[in-house]
């Protein structure tokens, strides 16, 4: 396997991304948020750091001859001859040599003269390719040590400093540091320090650093852009940065996106701050302080006032702020969307002149317009807080020749029995009887779609085409993403158990809910009247106020900004090409046309336990009317 052909294709298919972002970067500065431009960095980051993407017909790099699988030095060529020639060789300077190739299955030998071993040979060639390959990988990773073992330096020593640093007990500080945190939704418990100059500093337990010196309006100024940083998870895109130059140290493109991201980054902090209201004069003021006061540069931080040659563009944008009108956003957004889809994805690899077909086009004719098989339905499953049960389980019907969405919740305790087929799957121990709800924990987490996937088939009478696997955090994440919701809680919610980590205490009342308390009205179970219907209902007005917001508000360029992040706590079936079909069903969809359902059925006991029995003849009728 040729590595450094490898690293060296993955670098140019990198730098291509970067001359694209450049462009743009031109073309929409100052036209659309500095935080878009931003989140195409972060397109850039993800190629710099994974190696090995998803293919798709959309992907850009199909519009160049060769993709990912096909971009290599050609000292690959020279090592297949090493590779085919196997077992058998009878070597004299004055005979012809008899090799036995893998691949002559018919027996037959062939012969090689005994000249291919000269200074001209193949084999010599092969040889001499694959010691300068070697050479060329050991320079690689040396080089890739040297910038790990720089910036390491560099956060060793400043821990270091960090480490005997003097905690912030000045009681209007905490207390402007804490009304921050709430108005910007941070609730971990976050150090500070005195320092030398403002920054926040670490990855998993960051510190923030505050100098002493500056009045109490610099610093509050100090602390809306430093708690920015840590809500938009800045410091650790940071060390992400240095693991991508660290891999292409070798690419001067590699180190100049970095260094125009580090640049965004701070103004996307600037006007992310500004829209909070604050007083731009006084953070303009501050920011120029901050600027002029003696330190040492450390790209290991997020600091106020990093990089003075920088300074006189993020003044201009701070005292020409303005927000950005829906439009643009909503633009800006499908923009940065449209960036992911055709970037982070690989060319299709070629095959015969053509494109190998995937499982759902084999049977196709290539000119056919896709259809989704299976109508276009969803199953949603929704971890509970150990990943083993799902909580929650809904199917997404669209219906686009009326553009219509049907979402039908099926109770996580409804009753259903083991085929033997199913039960040949189960690990470690065979059942007849379950809930829905548990199949997901018996398997280990393995065949959804032969478990419930097909129940729920079953049971509504519908073909599934895709399922969606989504834990806890990513539903937390996407609530915040979008600003919180503003709910009306009909009863107040309190409910603890350490072993699940719930810890819910919501009042009743309309009140606006970030990400953790939304979490928190979903998985309440206690109080409803109907039990698990009651609670399905609650998780349905969730959803329908969460969609409404998306389709109506058009808010999508914070989800996109951080989409990217979302997607860890996402399993799917669901391809690229697929996505873009769902999305353009659900943007034009009316709220009005959403429809929820829950299945039929009551609830009951049976041997100490309660299920949901559902009606089958009911249901049959749900989807399919």
């Amino acid at each position: 396997m040729n590595v450094i052909g490898e690293i060296v294709s993955w670098s140019l298919m990198a730098s291509g991304i970067i001359g694209i972002i450049l462009l743009l970067r031109v073309l929409l500065k100052g036209k659309i948020q500095r935080s878009l431009i931003y989140g195409l960095w972060i397109v850039v980051l993800i190629r710099l750091i994974i190696p090995v993407l998803p293919s798709s017909k959309i992907s850009i790099f199909n519009l160049f001859d060769t993709g990912i699988s096909s971009v290599r030095l050609n000292t690959s060529n020279a090592s297949n001859l090493q590779e085919e020639v196997l077992l058998e060789a009878e070597f004299s300077p004055e005979k012809d040599i008899i090799i036995t190739t893998a691949n002559e299955e018919s027996g037959q030998a062939m012969k090689v003269e005994a000249d291919m071993f000269n200074n001209n040979s193949p084999l010599r060639n092969s040889l001499l390719s694959e010691t300068v390959s070697l050479i060329l990988l050991l320079i690689w990773l040396l080089g890739s040590i040297m910038v790990i073992g720089y910036f390491g330096y560099g956060y060793c020593k400043l821990k270091k400093e960090l480490k005997g640093a003097e905690k912030v007990t000045d009681e209007k500080i905490l207390i402007y540091a804490q009304q921050i945190k709430e108005k910007v939704h941070i609730h971990a418990d976050i150090s500070m320090v005195k320092g030398k100059y403002p920054m926040i500093f670490g990855f998993l337990r960051p510190i923030i650093c505050i100098p002493e010196g500056f009045s109490i309006e610099e610093v509050e100024m100090m602390l809306y852009h430093e708690l920015i940083h840590l809500k938009y998870r800045d410091n650790k895109v940071t060390y992400l940065q240095i693991l991508a130059v660290a891999f292409h140290w070798f690419n001067p493109l590699a180190w100049l996106a970095m260094k125009l991201m580090k640049e965004d980054m701070e103004i996307a902090c600037d006007e992310r701050v500004m829209a909070l209201g604050v007083n731009r004069k006084q953070y303009a003021n501050t920011l120029l302080n901050i600027v002029f006061t003696p330190k040492n540069q450390q790209y290991l931080v997020q600091g106020m006032g990093e990089n003075p040659n920088h300074i006189k563009e993020r003044i201009i944008k701070i005292t020409m702020f303005k927000k950005h009108k829906l439009g643009v956003s909503i633009i800006g957004g499908l923009l940065l969307v449209g960036v992911i889809l055709v970037c982070l994805t690989n060319a299709i690899p070629k095959k015969d002149g053509g494109a190998i077909p995937s499982a759902q086009q084999s049977n196709k004719d290539t000119n056919e317009t896709t259809k989704l098989p299976g109508a276009n339905n969803i199953a949603v499953f929704g971890l509970d807080a150990d990943g083993t049960r799902t909580d929650t389980i809904f199917v997404v019907n669209f219906n686009d020749h009326q553009d219509e969405v049907r979402i039908v919740s099926i109770p996580r305790d409804t009753k259903i029995e083991w085929d033997e087929e199913q039960s040949n799957l189960l690990k470690p121990e065979s059942v007849s009887v379950s809930k829905i709800g548990e199949m997901y924990a018996y398997s280990q987490g393995q065949y959804i779609e032969q478990l419930a996937v097909k129940e729920i088939e079953e049971m509504l009478n519908i073909q599934i085409a895709s399922y969606v696997i989504i834990d806890f955090t990513a539903v937390e994440k996407t609530i915040d993403s979008i600003g919180g919701l503003e709910l009306d809680i009909p009863q107040d919610m309190y409910y603890r158990d350490s072993a699940q980590g719930l810890n819910i205490n919501i009042k009743a009342g309309l009140q606006q809910l970030n990400g953790s308390d939304v979490l928190g009205v979903l998985r309440y179970r206690k109080g409803y009247i109907n039990g698990d219907v009651g609670r399905i209902q609650m998780q349905q007005y969730v959803m329908s106020t969460f969609l409404s917001k998306i389709l109506n508000d058009g808010d999508i360029s914070t989800i996109t900004a951080s989409a990217l992040e979302i997607i860890k706590g996402v399993k799917t079936n669901i391809n690229v090409d697929d996505i873009t079909y769902y999305i353009k069903l659900v943007m034009g969809i009316d709220t009005k046309n959403i429809q929820f359902y829950t299945i039929a059925g009551e609830a009951n006991s049976q041997e100490g336990r309660s299920y949901f029995y559902p009606d089958m003849d009911k249901n049959l009728t749900i989807l399919n009317k």
